[in-house]
């Protein structure tokens, strides 16, 4: 129905007429940029350690909120989780990683100056995952890996 429409809309017609003639707001064509986006090297950083025979793998975003993945792989166990994380805003090296699998399950992290990446505190939470035993609070830095 024409006059429920906007007036701006209701007046729009769908023919062409030459620019000197024309009496209505014709909305401005909207352009798509179909570059696809580049991915620079410091949009994802990945972090490991080894202790003994465990290895830890933090893959995150450390500069903006987005997607995680966090892996711990020993004799004893495997445990994988993937998530999001998002940057205290009051301290922008402060990181906290919440589990899709379980959201009560968060990982703070803090980043040092030396590219490494150090484990804050990990909820009781987490242990539903990763079991007693594959803790990632007894490893204490991470050193980054990616981008070098």
């Amino acid at each position: 129905m024409i006059s429920s429409m906007p007036s701006s809309f209701a007046n729009t017609q769908h023919h062409k007429t030459s620019p000197s003639k024309q009496t209505y707001n014709t909305p401005k064509a909207i352009t798509r940029n179909d570059k696809p986006s580049i991915v620079t090297d410091s949009q994802i950083s990945i972090y490991n350690a080894h202790k003994d025979k465990n290895n830890y793998v933090i893959a995150l975003y450390t500069d903006q909120p987005g997607k995680a993945l966090i892996t711990y792989d020993s004799p004893t166990c495997q445990a994988n989780s993937y998530g999001s994380t998002s940057i205290n805003p009051k301290n922008k090296s402060e990181i906290e990683f919440t589990s899709t699998e379980d959201p009560l399950c968060k990982i703070n992290f803090k980043k040092t100056n030396n590219n490494e990446l150090k484990i804050i505190k990990e909820t009781a939470a987490c242990t539903a995952w990763h079991g007693d035993f594959c803790t990632f609070s007894s490893i204490s830095l991470l050193t980054r890996i990616y981008p070098q």
